[in-house]
């Protein structure tokens, strides 16, 4: 399949699943007590749901970085040096036409147009947005095909302890400059600001 495409299509697959598990927390929060033989009240009912939201949106954050990772990498791998800056753009083109769209779809009554299963209007705009992503992803790895002749077919890598690369991790941002480990603590702080908003703005 080629170096980037695995990551492109598992990455995905998993952010469709945990937005369709994050826009049905609330089914999901009753169903499995029903499933388990519990029954909670209304005040624990509400912790659940929260709580299975919670946990819903950090594995859809977790999900976005394959993709958006191997797709910048994509046309880096697979775009000659002067077609990168056009590809990039193009890319940026189409993020925007897509955001508006995805903005126009959460205005407009989906549940008239695809009543299908009954689902809300979030849910609705989830399971659309989701066969957009994959359906898109999908082209795009069968439309390019990756140059794997100047890659080498098998690559070693030394296996490492879980605390050792935390260790590295923490010997890399000592080492940093001071210059980069600013920017690098402004864009930590600018997403963690950034989530909230996207979150709530729309509700």
């Amino acid at each position: 399949m080629g170096r980037r495409k695995p990551f492109m299509l598992g990455g995905a697959v998993a952010i469709s699943i945990s937005l369709l598990g994050f826009a049905l927390s609330e089914s999901l929060a009753h169903g499995f007590p029903l499933l388990l033989g519990l029954s909670f009240s209304e005040i624990q009912a509400q912790m659940v749901v929260k709580i299975i939201a919670v946990l819903w949106f950090c594995f859809l954050n977790i999900a976005i970085q394959p993709l958006q990772v191997a797709s910048r990498a994509f046309i880096i791998e697979n775009c000659v040096v002067d077609q990168q800056v056009l590809a990039h753009a193009w890319a940026s083109r189409i993020q925007g036409v897509g955001s508006i769209i995805g903005l126009f779809l959460g205005s407009v009554p989906l549940p008239p147009i695809f009543p299908y299963g009954g689902l809300p209007q979030f849910s609705t705009l989830c399971l659309l947005v989701s066969v957009l992503l994959l359906t898109t992803v999908l082209i795009s790895c069968f439309l390019v095909e990756e140059d794997l002749s100047q890659f080498p077919s098998t690559i070693l890598v030394p296996q490492t302890s879980f605390s050792s690369k935390i260790a590295d991790i923490v010997v890399s941002v000592k080492g940093m400059p001071r210059t980069v480990r600013r920017i690098c603590f402004i864009q930590c702080f600018a997403w963690m600001g950034w989530f909230p908003f996207l979150m709530y703005y729309t509700t």
